[in-house]
């Protein structure tokens, strides 16, 4: 069985001067994607365990944001079962008690990590909130992220 499907791991944004505390999400740009199970489009990753594992996943960005243009670069995790889409509690282990609050995006190497039950199906996607407000020009950004499932047998 396949634990970790992945949906949309890149996103592009155009980024303006003065952005502060914007909101993007990945996959859907400003706007939050409606999820449609049957469409990778609409979600980054979604994570399918049995009865026997848990999966702890992994998120971090491949590449810190430039600290010399944003002055905030948090990410968040959003997860749905098909329906709204809702706060996903973070930990800073794979198998340990302590929540986060977000990845600091403008911190080499930050992650946190997702931790999903046994036999359930859940959808993931990615938001972001960041101020663009340390330069005077306009910029379109890729951010890569990247996602490492852990199956265990309990957290």
């Amino acid at each position: 069985m396949v634990q970790l499907g992945v949906g949309t791991t890149t996103a592009a944004w155009d980024i303006y001067v003065n952005d502060v505390n914007q909101i993007r999400y990945m996959p859907g740009g400003f706007t939050e994607p409606t999820l449609d199970t049957g469409d990778t489009s609409t979600y980054a990753f979604k994570v399918v365990t049995d009865a026997n594992r848990v999966c702890a996943v992994k998120v971090t960005i491949t590449s810190q944001m430039d600290n010399t243009k944003f002055s905030n670069f948090e990410i968040t995790v959003l997860s749905s079962t098909g329906g709204a889409w809702g706060a996903e509690t973070l930990y800073a282990a794979p198998t340990g008690g302590t929540t986060k609050a977000s990845i600091d995006g403008l911190t080499q190497g930050d992650a946190a990590y997702i931790h999903q039950p046994i036999s359930t199906t859940k959808y993931y996607e990615i938001q972001v909130t960041y101020s663009y407000d340390l330069v005077s020009n306009n910029t379109q950004i890729s951010v890569t992220f990247q996602f490492t499932p852990l199956p265990q047998a309990g957290f």
